[in-house]
């Protein structure tokens, strides 16, 4: 996680000082690939995983598990453990990016030939001076480790999916590529530490030895 944190710092700090290049060569590109993540960006919408998971915890927080050693009680805690974990994780993700936003308040890429591509105003709670970190970056951050957790063996395609999604980002001129990076690392790490923390106390998660991502408890029964 050191390593990770570390590398996205200094991709951060250099590709700051070549945002709006790559932003206006993208921006000039009519390239299919461009216009199809374009067209796509908003597949990473907080709401669309947020609401699901939500009310899964309502449904299942109202429904009746069955006796206490049988197979659909089991099954209803591991779909409440993992619905919880997921709107905490997700929402809590954003709130930090959220956060960060405000601080740092930097100028999106719309606002580029007024201000450049350097330009912060501090708490500003403002759309226009929101761009670092990425919000839609830190959700596919975030969905991209429980995918991870969930699914193990397809591992790096849900990391080149939510890699994918948030560079979109960039394809919608919505934000900058160094807000990607932060985004993305922001939701990576802090959904990452959730689980470990939960795994070392044996909560919806157990720890791997010398895996950077523990297991979900559902995958003990399979």
């Amino acid at each position: 996680m050191t390593i990770i944190a570390w590398t996205a710092a200094f991709l951060i700090i250099a590709l700051s000082f070549v945002d709006g290049r790559i932003n206006a060569a993208v921006r000039a590109s009519q390239a299919p690939l461009r216009v199809f993540m374009a067209d796509w960006t908003d597949l990473v919408r907080i709401q669309w995983y947020l609401v699901p998971a939500a009310l899964l915890v309502l449904i299942a927080g109202v429904a009746d598990w069955g006796k206490p050693d049988s197979g659909a009680r089991r099954v209803w805690s591991n779909l409440y453990e993992q619905a919880i974990f997921v709107v905490v994780a997700v929402g809590g993700a954003l709130m930090v990016t959220n956060v960060f936003k405000i601080i740092f308040g930097r100028a999106r890429p719309v606002l580029f030939d007024d201000f450049g591509q350097l330009h912060l105003q501090p708490f500003t709670v403002a759309h226009d001076f929101a761009s670092f970190p990425s919000g839609h970056s830190t959700t596919a951050a975030a969905l991209t480790v429980i995918l991870m957790a969930w699914l193990p063996r397809f591992r790096w395609f849900f990391l080149a999916a939510g890699l994918f999604m948030a560079a979109s980002r960039v394809a919608a001129d919505a934000h900058y590529p160094s807000d990607i990076v932060a985004g993305f690392t922001l939701g990576f790490l802090v959904v990452l530490s959730l689980a470990r923390w939960l795994a070392q106390r044996e909560i919806a998660f157990r720890a791997q030895h010398d895996h950077l991502l523990p297991v979900p408890c559902f995958r003990r029964a399979a």
